[in-house]
């Protein structure tokens, strides 16, 4: 059996990877030391701290005290310092341009560039009024012919035409329709929108100055109604429904205009200022305008004393007799306040060329007798309303979009041209208006006490005029001492019809005209007096409960002027302070219903019916 064979291990060489694994730390060790022992050596080298930390804050105490006893500033030292926080608040300022701007045009364009097409800003109405009033609106009947636009029937004192101020007597008008009515009243800015115009679009890649002028179109009227608990909810009226329903198929025309036809724009669709009803028995004033325009009545006489002045101006050329300025000056030429006007006051027809809009806006150096046009006047009637409530209003303007269907490439944006209209933001609530009694109050005169009675109590004379809504007529009454404090409500009292039974005799009409029955009763015999009727003695009465609600707070003037033998009694001018129902106070003059008082008081017979209505002649402007 063979031996077996022995294997003896071998002696393995050094290994350093195995060494550094196992004496790794030792190593890293053993060179700490000596580093360690080295800073240590160094630091023993170093001086140690001498103060202590209580001895440090007595000098910084003692450096404090020296800076704040010190009255010397960094300017006195002569040190410059850089204030950085006025330099960080620059940061607020804004940048002023013309520093950076400089005057070289480079490839300046021989032709200006023109603009896109945008769409302009839209002014809405303001000065929002609102005013109530009462009467009998005349209206066709199956016998009265006539459409809006026409020559209406008139029937009563005042005229109700379109197109005269002379008045026409024309087919009566029998029917009558007793409403209560609203009117509001405002201002459109035109003067300012034509301006809105004028800075986009003569600078457009288009341009129409037919197009792009503002051209009103309709309105859209809104209204609430105020309660004890707050306001209702705003509800739109259906203005043009009521306006062909009420205008165009009912009424007996329209009563005369009584603003300048210049300040009334002309529209499209819906007339921005509401034709004035023809309400028997009544005249208009300052509550269907604004108070920036005038009357019609108040411009003709402005433009009578200019015509007057010029015809001065012209006799003293005449004394003179200088033939070469006699033929030159001629006071009715052309531009002058005469020819402004037809006879009815309306402008002609020449007088608007290339303006594009009723009337002139007029520059600082327009002519004297121009008429500088900055607000159209703006008119709504609200038939639709009851009395004892209280309402708020505002109102909406659609203009003709001036970019309507336009072409894209003349566009800023294409979405303009799809809008028909521009609508302006609603305007501002008008005031709040109470609907109130039937009757109307009059100021017939003031009376202040004597002097050899400073002391007494002022007077007051008013008439009452009670509308009756059932029968369209009107009742009267006459109270001659009214005191401060008093409330114009006289329930029980006896009332005078304004209708006057049948045509009487009388030769001291108000009207200064002669009924049909005086000139028969004079062609009869010269020798057999006419009877002149007792007064009143051919119109009704009746007891009726006449109530205003109008306290009477304050009068002035009325003082008696010395007295003249055989001349009427005169007083100064009378003003009379009334308080509305609605807790707003007006200012009434007798001079301003004196027209008034006398129709009732004196009314001119008429003939054709039962009854005639007060002032039958139509045949003057009152």
């Amino acid at each position: 059996m063979a031996k077996a064979k022995s294997t003896k291990k071998s002696k393995s060489s050094f290994n350093i990877k195995e060494f550094i694994v196992q004496h790794c730390e030792k190593v890293i060790f053993g060179i700490s030391i000596p580093i360690a022992l080295y800073f240590a050596s160094q630091g023993l080298n170093y001086e140690t701290l001498k103060w202590k930390p209580q001895e440090l804050v007595e000098v910084s105490n003692a450096a404090k005290r020296t800076i704040d006893s010190n009255d010397r500033t960094a300017f006195d030292e002569g040190v410059v310092v850089f204030r950085f926080d006025d330099y960080a608040n620059s940061i607020k300022s804004e940048v002023k341009r013309d520093y950076y701007r400089t005057t070289t045009i480079w490839d300046a364009s021989i032709y200006p560039e023109l603009n896109p097409r945008t769409k302009p800003e839209v002014l809405p109405v303001y000065k929002l009024r609102a005013s109530t009033g009462i009467g009998a609106i005349q209206i066709r009947s199956a016998t009265t012919p006539g459409a809006l636009g026409n020559r209406p029937a008139t029937g009563g004192g005042f005229p109700m035409t379109t197109d005269t101020m002379s008045g026409s007597t024309g087919t009566a008008a029998t029917a009558k329709d007793p409403k209560r009515w609203v009117v509001l009243t405002g201002l459109i800015p035109i003067r300012e929108q034509f301006d809105r115009y004028l800075s986009i679009f003569p600078s457009a890649k288009f341009h129409d100055p037919f197009r792009d002028t503002p051209m009103y179109v309709k309105y859209d009227v809104e209204r609430c109604e105020v309660t004890a608990t707050g306001t209702t909810a705003w509800k739109k009226l259906e203005v043009g429904r009521r306006f062909k329903e009420e205008v165009v198929n009912k009424w007996a025309g329209r009563a005369p205009e009584i603003v300048d036809q210049t300040y009334i724009p002309p529209t499209m669709l819906l007339p921005m200022v509401y034709p004035l009803p023809p309400v028997a028995n009544k005249t208009y004033g300052n509550e269907v305008t604004q108070p920036t325009i005038p009357l019609l009545s108040d411009v003709i006489k402005e433009d009578q004393s200019i015509l007057q002045k010029r015809m001065e101006e012209y006799q003293k050329k005449q004394l003179e007799y200088d033939p070469s300025i006699e033929e030159g000056f001629n006071p009715f030429g052309t531009g002058t306040a005469a020819n402004r006007r037809n006879a009815n006051g309306s402008m002609p027809s020449d007088s608007m060329s290339g303006t594009g809009i009723n009337g002139m806006f007029g520059t600082e150096d327009s002519p004297e007798n121009s008429i500088t046009v900055t607000d159209y006047l703006y008119r709504f009637f609200d038939f639709d309303v009851e009395q004892g409530k209280t309402y708020r209003y505002r109102v909406t303007l659609y203009l003709m979009n001036p970019n309507y269907l336009l072409d894209a490439a003349n566009l800023d944006d294409p979405k303009i041209a799809e809008e028909r209209f521009l609508v302006t933001q609603a305007s501002e609530e008008s005031n709040a208006i109470t609907v109130g009694a039937d009757a109307r109050v009059l100021t017939a005169g003031v009376n202040a006490p004597a002097l050899r009675r400073a002391w007494d109590e002022p007077t007051a004379s008013l008439m009452l005029v009670d509308f009756d809504m059932t029968t369209g007529g009107e009742w009267y009454i006459e109270e001659e001492r009214v005191y401060r404090g008093m409330v114009a409500n006289y329930p029980n009292s006896q009332a005078l019809s304004s209708y006057i039974k049948q045509a009487v005799s009388t030769t001291d009409s108000s009207m200064g005209g002669s009924s049909a029955s005086d000139s028969s009763s004079r062609s009869t015999s010269s020798k057999t007096p006419t009877k002149k009727p007792a007064k009143d003695e051919n119109r009704d009465k009746s007891k009726r409960n006449v109530e205003s609600d109008v306290c009477i707070v304050d009068m002035s003037g009325g003082i008696a002027f010395p007295a003249v033998r055989g001349a009427p009694e005169l007083r100064s001018p009378g003003k009379i302070l009334m308080m509305e129902a609605n807790g707003m106070l007006v200012i009434k003059s007798p001079t301003e219903d004196a027209l008034q008082v006398e129709l009732y008081k004196k009314p001119t017979a008429t003939t054709g019916s039962d009854y005639g209505m007060l002032g039958g002649s139509s045949g003057s402007m009152n």
